[in-house]
């Protein structure tokens, strides 16, 4: 690597010819780029994202450079997609109570473990639509593309469950606001 006045100019470790700071493999010879210590910049970030408190997770992800190698990519979606499921009716009860719980021990001060979860979920699901972007469009070869399609599937499932429960919730306020309406028709008028 040596500088230029554009910046750091990088060749390849197998034929010597220039590549570009985000490309995956020589344009020239064909040779893989592997940065070890960019995947264990990968592997550190998940250790510090494990350890953190509730309150800082999802800026912890939010701040996580998107990956531009092929193995950081590929190791980030491996590892981040299981982040991305939503919490199940049951999950946000149990956080609910430990809420409620809390809420009357505290004097009801503070972000509630619900509202960090939901928040970290939100930043999980934009990190790794972004991995995806940036894997799509660097990593060419059919493994990879058909890995990266699995995931955005799985992505896209998991955000239409999501949108799906908005609606139900949506649903059910009209109803009860219509039930309301209705109850106010027929309830006698006072004023004697």
């Amino acid at each position: 690597m040596r500088s230029s006045k554009n910046g750091e100019v990088i060749n390849c470790p197998s034929c010597g010819a220039p590549v570009g700071p985000l490309d995956v493999k020589c344009p020239y010879c064909g040779c893989e780029f592997k940065n070890r210590s960019a995947a264990k910049s990968v592997n550190d970030f998940f250790e510090y994202y494990r350890n953190a408190s509730p309150s800082e997770k999802a800026a912890i992800i939010i701040a996580f450079p998107v990956p531009n190698t092929r193995e950081d990519i590929l190791t980030f979606l491996a590892m981040g997609i299981g982040n991305t499921k939503g919490l199940t009716a049951f999950e946000e009860a149990e956080y609910r109570n430990r809420d409620g719980i809390k809420s009357v021990l505290t004097g009801g001060s503070g972000a509630s473990a619900l509202t960090y979860q939901k928040q970290e979920i939100a930043a999980w699901r934009a990190k790794v639509q972004q991995v995806l972007d940036m894997g799509k469009l660097l990593i060419k070869d059919n493994e990879s593309q058909a890995l990266f399609q699995k995931y955005e599937k799985q992505l896209k499932k998991e955000l239409r469950k999501q949108a799906f429960t908005i609606l139900k919730i949506c649903i059910g306020f009209a109803i009860g606001v219509a039930l309301i309406a209705i109850m106010m028709l027929f309830l006698p008028k006072g004023g004697g």
